[in-house]
């Protein structure tokens, strides 16, 4: 889906303050993900890394972002920033998962790197030949918000 949709994909940063709640929401949860996805690898508790990826990208990441994301896609006032907070997540989803799922992983790069060479949160950059010497996901701590999380 978001490959099918990133015609006229130009790169830019992120400002947060100017992002709609959904974005917002969903940027929070990937930085509180990547931190607990952090401290499970951490301490090799690999059922629970699965576990948190699992429920981010299916539960959270696709049942409600990516279908949030689809008006936003149609609409060119909004189609940019859509972009830009899918491909970047994507990319930290890819990130996460490279550890567990290593040929999934670097499939899924390979044909983002083909769509979106440039990429990246909260400043996108050119992206790592192989997502297994891509550097692991860090956000800012400005992202978490509980308040957006819970709205």
């Amino acid at each position: 889906f978001i490959l099918m949709n990133l015609d006229g994909y130009k790169p830019g940063t992120i400002k947060l303050e100017e992002l709609p709640t959904e974005d917002r929401w969903l940027l929070s949860r990937l930085a509180t993900t990547t931190t607990a996805v952090t401290a499970a690898l951490e301490g090799y508790h690999f059922s629970e890394v699965l576990r948190l990826i699992y429920d981010f990208v299916w539960s959270e990441f696709c049942d409600w972002y990516i279908e949030m994301s689809k008006g936003r896609l149609k609409d060119p006032a909004t189609r940019a920033p859509a972009q830009r907070v899918l491909t970047g997540v994507l990319d930290g989803i890819l990130r996460l998962v490279q550890p567990v799922m290593p040929f999934v992983a670097e499939s899924l790069w390979q044909a983002l790197n083909e769509a979106a060479p440039e990429r990246g949160l909260p400043t996108p950059a050119k992206a790592e030949e192989s997502v297994c010497v891509a550097k692991w996901p860090t956000y800012p701590e400005a992202w978490v918000s509980a308040e957006v999380e819970a709205r």
